[in-house]
Order: structure tokens, then C-alpha cells, then sequence
């Protein structure tokens, strides 16, 4: 009723008559039937997880040059400035919170796939929604 579609507040799958947005997203019972919240649900992890993917790759590859840089440059833990000249600031290295590994894996709990935690994180029943491991 809010966008001008319909003339009535009733839900249009269950005829619900107090229809709230909390209603089209987690209470109607229709859509739990239909497994329309699960879907919604698992297209958003999917995204999530899609991004973290992307992040590792570009992580990994400027990882991979700062490394190289690093070998050719001469590294001094301090920085020395003479008497009243100024300091230049360097620019900050990005920081991989994925480190230089390549072996993180990425297990995604969804309504048609789950899947068990490896027994060396954790001896649980329960599962969170993604799970990122190395």
C-alpha cells in the first residue's frame, strides 16, 4: 500500500490483513512454505561470499607486489631526520588480513547445501552461516 501497488494493507500471498514489512519478510506463512525467506536468505550469503572471494584475490595479488618491492628496497626500522628539516610521510602499505596464504577456504551454510565445521576449529552441531578457514 506504501508504493501506490495495492489499495488495501492485506498481504498479497497469505491475505494477512495488518501487513507489515516485518510480515513480508519473515512471518507470512506462505512465503515460509515456499521457501521464499530461505532464498532471500541464501542470496544474500552468496554475495557475501562473492565479495570476500574478491577481496582475497586482490589482497593476494598486491600482496604478491609489495613483496617483491620490499626484496629491492633496503629496509630500515628507523627513520632518521636531521634537525629541522620535516619528516615525510609515507604512504601505508595495505595490510592483508589474509597474510600470504592461498589455502582459505570458504564453507557456506544454505538451505539446500550445508555443511559440517572440520573438527579442528571447532567440534560443534551448530553451524554459522559462513565459515572462513585457513
Amino acid at each position: 500500500r506504501r508504493w501506490g501497488k495495492q489499495s488495501t494493507a492485506s498481504c498479497s500471498l497469505c491475505k494477512w490483513k495488518g501487513c507489515t514489512l516485518q510480515h513480508i519478510i519473515c512471518s507470512c506463512t506462505v512465503a515460509l512454505e515456499q521457501g521464499r525467506i530461505s532464498y532471500r536468505h541464501d542470496s544474500i550469503l552468496h554475495c557475501i561470499v562473492k565479495y570476500i572471494k574478491s577481496v582475497m584475490v586482490e589482497q593476494k595479488n598486491s600482496c604478491a607486489t609489495q613483496v617483491a618491492d620490499a626484496d629491492k628496497q633496503i629496509r630500515c626500522p628507523i627513520r632518521f631526520v636531521k634537525q629541522g628539516t620535516a619528516v615525510k610521510k609515507r604512504r601505508r602499505k595495505n595490510v592483508s588480513y589474509w597474510g600470504n596464504h592461498a589455502d582459505w577456504k570458504i564453507l557456506m551454510d544454505t538451505r539446500t547445501k550445508q555443511y559440517q565445521i572440520p573438527s579442528c576449529i571447532a567440534s560443534s552441531s551448530l553451524r554459522p552461516d559462513i565459515c572462513v578457514y585457513s
